[in-house]
């Protein structure tokens, strides 16, 4: 590989004064490949190192660059979406049955959900290791899709209201430049 795990988010991020959403990230890497117990046959893995040690290295990774975001004026929120098993069951029977919500389903989901407990522990590892002060997890209720919708609004207008955007103020070299352009539009013949 020619990148390191976090090369795709780093390449993803807002420029300064946008707002970006990611759906999936990073976290993928210290989920999947822990599940599937091939942590250490892909090249993106340090050579050599014991498989229980790059679970470690990664969270402290992954808290140093979401600290280094934080600390450069980029906000970080994550969400997780803690939904029980008998939720997602039902979920995934109306998409397989309904012919409207077929689009949705995936072969994988019934294939991955087989690991459910495996994956509730890696959460919950997750979860503890990388929730810091400066990007916090908000645990979503998930069964509940209103309340759910209802936790991350709150959140973000929280956010938004603390961060406090500003439109961008115009210089008075384009300001003059804009007086011209209005000029000329308004003087322009039909």
């Amino acid at each position: 590989m020619n990148h390191d795990y976090l090369w795709r988010i780093r390449e993803g991020l807002p420029a300064r004064g946008q707002i970006g959403i990611l759906n999936r990230s990073h976290y993928e890497e210290v989920i999947a490949p822990r599940i599937h117990d091939d942590a250490l046959k892909d090249e993106m893995y340090p050579e050599g190192m014991d498989k229980d040690e790059v679970w470690p290295m990664r969270y402290r990774q992954i808290n140093d660059f979401e600290k280094h975001l934080s600390e450069n004026g980029f906000k970080v929120i994550k969400f997780f979406f803690n939904m029980s098993k008998e939720e997602q069951r039902e979920r995934l029977l109306e998409r397989m049955k309904d012919p409207e919500k077929n689009w949705e389903f995936s072969f994988n989901d019934v294939k991955e959900r087989r690991h459910w407990d495996q994956y509730q522990e890696v959460f919950e590892d997750i979860l503890s290791n990388t929730s810091t002060e400066f990007a916090p997890w908000y645990v979503l209720p998930a069964d509940d899709e209103w309340y759910s919708r209802y936790i991350i609004t709150e959140v973000m207008v929280d956010c938004l209201e603390k961060i406090d955007p500003q439109f961008p103020e115009i210089s008075d070299e384009d300001r003059e430049r804009l007086d011209e352009a209005i000029e000329e539009l308004e003087n322009e013949k039909n």
